[in-house]
């Protein structure tokens, strides 16, 4: 049943739910390595051994900066692996994911480590 505006209920928004809902994205990838595993390897086009589930990643880069959360952070054997599920074209995906990669970087990257690491 719609509302006066035309507006779903909020049953049926749940029923037309798919994976682009950020809940259900988050529920499925999160708790089913599987088929997380799978779905990166068919986007990615590349075979995975395979990979263990993080809690969920907040990166906090400074005081009062922008900092990053993290939908679905994946570790394989020798690469890791972040999953965002992005259902708004806000225009500004190629800056967010170069935010969200260095980000990741800064963090995983200690003093004296070489880069190629």
């Amino acid at each position: 049943m719609c509302t006066q505006n035309n507006e779903l209920s909020f049953e049926q928004e749940w029923k037309n739910a798919t994976i682009a809902n950020n809940f259900i994205f988050y529920k499925v990838m999160r708790y089913n390595p599987d088929v997380c595993k799978q779905l990166l390897e068919i986007l990615l086009e590349i075979k995975i051994d395979h990979i263990e589930m993080t809690q969920e990643e907040y990166v906090e880069i400074d005081y009062g900066k922008k900092a990053v959360r993290l939908d679905v952070y994946a570790v394989g054997a020798d690469r890791a692996f972040n999953l965002e599920m992005q259902a708004t074209d806000t225009k500004e995906l190629p800056e967010r994911s170069r935010f969200y990669q260095s980000a990741l970087d800064l963090d995983d990257l200690n003093a004296g480590t070489d880069y190629i690491n």
